[in-house]
């Protein structure tokens, strides 16, 4: 059960906001407030993969189609500017998509290295170094530490003030899968 109202979402969190509400208001058994938006998504997710079993996992499998697909993101990213606003629930729904895809993409990992990895870049490369420090500033403030550590910890999600270090993190996970999946269509991995 979904109890936001959509005047109040997109004055915290902006049009990937309402999109996200939109994807998410599918999932039943899903409880979502407007002054947890971040938190009860976080923790429905989280807690159905810690569960792991097959009902948890087809959960969590339903929820992630529910996500506003990479390719989407990808084109808002490119096209639109961010604001402030929207930059956590942008960051979110990456580090779950990351997160899921480590765990459920393999032995390929195609999904991980052709759709996230590509858009998790362009994402971080965007951000202006301003973006990144009020991003760093939002999540670690007193009021919004409980979200940060719920990602932090369970999504085992990085973060830092330097733009650089994203870059460098999802290329070095990048050559990594490349490493591990050996002979796939390398040319077509490294565009």
């Amino acid at each position: 059960m979904i109890s936001c109202h959509l005047d109040e979402i997109y004055d915290k969190y902006g049009y990937i906001g309402i999109a996200l509400y939109h994807c998410l208001s599918e999932i039943k058994v899903l409880k979502i407030t407007t002054d947890k938006f971040h938190k009860n998504i976080i923790e429905f997710y989280t807690k159905n993969i810690e569960k792991n079993t097959n009902d948890t996992i087809i959960t969590v499998k339903n929820f992630v189609e529910c996500l506003p697909d990479l390719k989407l993101i990808r084109e808002i990213i490119q096209a639109y500017n961010i604001t402030k606003k929207e930059l956590f629930t942008f960051k979110m729904i990456l580090d779950i998509y990351e997160n899921y895809y480590k765990k459920f993409d393999g032995p390929l990992y195609s999904k991980l290295l052709l759709e996230y990895i590509p858009t998790a870049s362009n994402f971080y490369s965007n951000l202006s170094e301003d973006n990144i420090k009020y991003l760093y500033d939002w999540l670690t403030s007193v009021t919004n530490r409980e979200v940060y550590d719920s990602l932090m910890i369970r999504l085992k999600s990085f973060f830092n003030k330097k733009k650089s270090c994203y870059i460098k993190n999802l290329e070095d996970l990048k050559k990594m899968l490349i490493c591990f999946v050996g002979d796939l269509d390398k040319n077509k991995l490294l565009k």
